[in-house]
């Protein structure tokens, strides 16, 4: 039987609350948001906490955002694609429009056209540098995190965000030269974490010795084509704040060879990406050399003299995919060196793998197996951990 709205039983709000924060997912949110007008607030604040904006959606988007203005405050995670080559002149100059009614934005997401798929040439004049109206916007933020997939961003706003914004992510973007605003004197660095994938222009402009103030305060730093020049001195200008490293290996790129001590870092995180080869005959794995320079090089590195307070190492294998293979061979040599490396320490750090295999059970057993055997120090103290996930999609709404 339907109840109306008048005989609804009262739930005091922090409970009312408590419920709706455990949806996760937008059918269901849609739903409690028609319930009353006390549960409408809540479930909409989870709605458009993170809204994804695309050249197929601006109208509705600004239709939105006109009708329901009280909207604008619950977006505080933007994703927004700046596809410009496939945009109407007349959707470009509606951005300023809608970012306009953007002030509580404190995570963002900027991601252009360009990547390995696409041959657009870099240049000043490109459709897809990055507009000076973003960067307007951006400025009027209270920005936590901000990130760039596939933007050319011109140096002087890179210098603004490297002051401004805690945490950085660039990935596949490029820094382009502009005749920008003075680079102005850094008296608290405000940057916390820094992810560089495949950008190795901006890791140039960063170790820039007018640059390297920025970094004072850098405690997360994640690489990805890691054994480039730029790569070394980075880190060893970090090396007194750095408590958290991530390298990724997706190549035939290797860990720094020289790395310093680094007497705070407490995680020591490695990812490896292999690509599979099928061909009528066996599965052929192309990153196998790489896990090995890499234990070879970390060999000299974990011990307690050079990473002191060292409490965890994480090891991610990932693009497993739907090939049935054990992909625990190929990581045995360093899992060697981790378990003979770690006796060392007074407290031993703990070990955790994590394998992305979309939850196939057997294989997981395999690759279990295989690692303890490979660790039998970590294993028989408790200390080592293993874990099967698979790729998931943070919720967000969607305007279509």
């Amino acid at each position: 039987m339907l109840l109306s709205n008048s005989s609804l039983p009262v739930f005091p709000p922090e409970l009312v609350d408590a419920i709706i924060c455990e949806i996760d997912d937008l059918e269901s949110l849609k739903a409690c948001s028609l319930v009353a007008l006390s549960w409408r607030s809540r479930s909409q604040r989870i709605l458009f906490d993170t809204l994804t904006v695309t050249v197929e959606n601006y109208a509705a988007l600004f239709k939105l955002l006109t009708e329901s203005p009280h909207i604008a405050s619950y977006i505080t995670h933007l994703i927004l694609r700046m596809m410009y080559a496939a945009m109407p002149v007349r959707d470009i100059e509606s951005i300023p429009q809608i970012l306009d009614k953007l002030h509580n934005v404190r995570r963002c997401m900027l991601a252009g056209l360009q990547s390995r798929m696409h041959t657009v040439p870099v240049s000043v004049n490109s459709q897809i540098a990055f507009p000076p109206l973003v960067l307007d916007f951006l400025v009027r933020q209270q920005l936590r995190e901000l990130s760039f997939i596939c933007i050319h961003i011109p140096a002087s706003a890179l210098w603004y965000l490297l002051t401004t914004v805690p945490k950085l992510s660039f990935q596949e973007s490029v820094v382009l030269p502009d005749i920008g605003a003075a680079e102005t004197v850094v008296h608290t660095p405000v940057l916390r974490s820094l992810v560089l994938n495949s950008t190795k222009d901006i890791g140039q402009y960063v170790v820039r010795p007018q640059n390297m103030r920025c970094l004072a305060a850098l405690r997360h730093l994640s690489l990805r084509s890691t054994d480039d020049e730029w790569a070394g001195q980075l880190i060893e200008a970090i090396c007194g704040t750095l408590e958290h490293i991530h390298l990724y290996f997706a190549d035939s790129k290797h860990p720094p060879r020289n790395l310093p001590q680094l007497p705070a870092l407490r995680t020591l995180q490695l990812t490896f990406s292999s690509e599979v080869f099928v061909t009528a005959s066996t599965i052929v794995i192309v990153n196998p050399e790489v896990i090995s320079r890499t234990a070879d090089i970390l060999s000299s590195f974990i011990f307690p003299e050079m990473l002191p307070a060292l409490a965890e190492v994480k090891i991610e294998q990932l693009s497993v995919g739907d090939i049935v293979f054990n992909p625990a061979p190929l990581l045995l040599p360093l899992s060697a060196v981790l378990d003979a490396a770690l006796v060392a320490y007074l407290t031993p750090p703990s070990i955790h793998w994590f394998l992305d295999m979309n939850d196939k059970g057997i294989i997981f057993a395999r690759f279990a197996d295989t690692v303890r055997r490979g660790m039998p120090r970590a294993y028989t103290t408790g200390r080592l951990v293993m874990k099967t996930y698979a790729a998931s999609k943070t919720p967000h709404f969607y305007i279509s």
